[in-house]
């Protein structure tokens, strides 16, 4: 089995990555993954997710998947570790569902704000995600960065301003235009 790690952030990829996926495929948490992607990947594709949502196909946890062993061809959990309590269990989970031959690509942040509170757990780092996948069974692993440091900083930068202004934290539109003004003046936006 194949694994890779990619940031949400190179779309263009995960297009290239998807576009040749065949056969059947399961999508974890994949409530919004084929609006952003803008197709369903392999011939035959299921979302499944713990709420409903219209891309959504089975409704469920993923520590318990309803599948048989060795039912998909490929597998995508897409930031979706950081947000569960045992990913342990779900990478169990996956590892049981996808055929020996197949493929799984799973993609988790490192530097990102704190989101979707109270479920957001924990970050990996390279060596921390492939020891969980290596401790699960998987063997043929691929680990790619897809930031530098001015792409992690104009991201941490624009995220925060985004979940602020949503959250709400900002007093008046000064506070916003202050970041965007800093933000402009040292990085190329």
């Amino acid at each position: 089995m194949n694994y890779t790690n990619f940031s949400r952030k190179d779309l263009k990829f995960l297009k290239r990555e998807m576009s040749t996926v065949s056969g059947k495929v399961l999508d974890i948490g994949g409530r919004d993954f084929i609006d952003r992607l803008g197709f369903k990947p392999g011939d035959e594709y299921y979302s499944y997710d713990l709420t409903y949502s219209k891309n959504v196909s089975v409704i469920g946890d993923a520590h318990k998947l309803p599948f048989k062993n060795d039912s998909f061809d490929y597998i995508i959990c897409n930031a979706v570790l950081e947000h569960v309590r045992e990913p342990s269990i779900i990478l169990s989970e996956i590892y049981r569902c996808v055929k020996s031959n197949g493929f799984v690509f799973i993609s988790v942040p490192f530097l990102q704000h704190i989101h979707s509170d109270p479920y957001d757990f924990r970050r990996f780092t390279n060596y921390g995600l492939k020891y969980e996948l290596e401790k699960t069974g998987f063997n043929t692993i691929n680990i790619y960065g897809s930031y530098g440091i001015y792409d992690v900083i104009e991201y941490l930068l624009f995220s925060g301003v985004v979940w602020n202004i949503k959250d709400k934290h900002y007093k008046s539109i000064f506070d916003i235009i202050h970041i965007f003004i800093m933000s402009v003046f040292f990085f190329h936006v």
